[in-house]
Formats: C-alpha cells, sequence, structure tokens
C-alpha cells in the first residue's frame, strides 16, 4: 500500500492504492454503509467532531467506491 498526504491547513487528505478483491471489496463496503448508517441516526449536534469527520470520510469512501463499480460494469458491458 502506499499513501500520500496532501496538506490542507490543519487537515491531511490521504491517498491510498489498495488492491482488493470483490469480496473483500463488498465487505469493507458493507461495514462502511453500516457505520455510516448508524452515524446519521445520530442528531448532528450529538456527534463529536471525530464523528462528524468519519461521517464524511465514510461518505467520500461510499461514494468512490461505488462510482468504480458503476464504471467497471459500464466497461464491462
Amino acid at each position: 500500500m502506499r499513501g500520500h498526504a496532501n496538506e490542507i491547513g490543519p487537515i491531511y487528505e490521504k491517498y491510498y492504492v489498495l488492491t482488493l478483491t470483490s469480496t473483500e471489496l463488498a465487505t469493507t463496503l458493507l461495514v462502511a454503509q453500516q457505520r455510516m448508517a448508524e452515524l446519521s441516526a445520530k442528531h448532528p449536534e450529538q456527534l463529536s467532531p471525530n464523528e462528524q469527520m468519519l461521517l464524511y470520510g465514510l461518505h467520500c469512501f461510499i461514494t468512490k467506491v461505488e462510482q468504480i463499480v458503476e464504471q467497471e460494469r459500464q466497461r464491462r458491458s
């Protein structure tokens, strides 16, 4: 796994290159969706700053994975 970080103010945005099997990807996506649902069930005022960042990160991750899966489906059809 290779990582790269860009500094954006006090926040570091990291990029990783991973190779996952379809089973690993499906499992990771399911866990991320479950955790996002748990956090989303709370009122925004109840979320700690760390939970807010996690919720944002999960949203970005899930969105990106869904885009990649859709691109692969289109490429194979």
